[in-house]
């Protein structure tokens, strides 16, 4: 459905949308408050047409929610390319911003690299270490 052709009523469906009351969408969306307003307002969210564009942001919104499993997935993409390419620098990058997302690291106030393993290790360790398996692995592909 394309946007609404009153900017008033589109400025509404994107309030309805993001969860504001009727009454409240009314006012955000630039119409007076009032005695009647409620009642305009009312009449105006049961409009089929605005209905149909509230659940189309929605939708909208949902699917361009950032997700961890999306955010994973596209670093390990982003991670592949990089070998690929043989650019062991973004590969670490992308890994250590994958294990950071899933929780696996966490940065100490000392600037160290917290783990869930057993030991910590500095962040430039860490990626040292990680390109290190990556090329490795490469190698071993090859």
């Amino acid at each position: 459905m394309p946007v609404l052709r009153n900017i008033r009523h589109e400025k509404f469906a994107h309030a309805i949308a993001r969860g504001a009351a009727v009454p409240q969408a009314y006012e955000r969306a630039g119409y007076a408050p009032g005695a009647r307003a409620a009642a305009a307002a009312a009449r105006l969210s049961g409009k089929a047409e605005l209905k149909a564009r509230v659940a189309e942001i929605k939708s909208h919104a949902a699917s361009a929610e950032p997700s961890v499993a999306r955010m994973i997935d596209e670093l390990e993409e982003a991670r592949r390319l990089a070998i690929e390419i043989k650019q062991p620098a973004a590969a670490v990058s992308a890994t250590l911003a994958k294990a950071r997302i899933a929780g696996m690291i966490g940065e100490k106030a000392d600037g160290k690299v917290a783990t869930t393993l057993t030991f910590e290790l500095s962040e430039t360790e860490a990626a040292r270490r990680i390109a290190f398996i990556l090329r490795r692995g490469a190698h071993a592909a090859l």
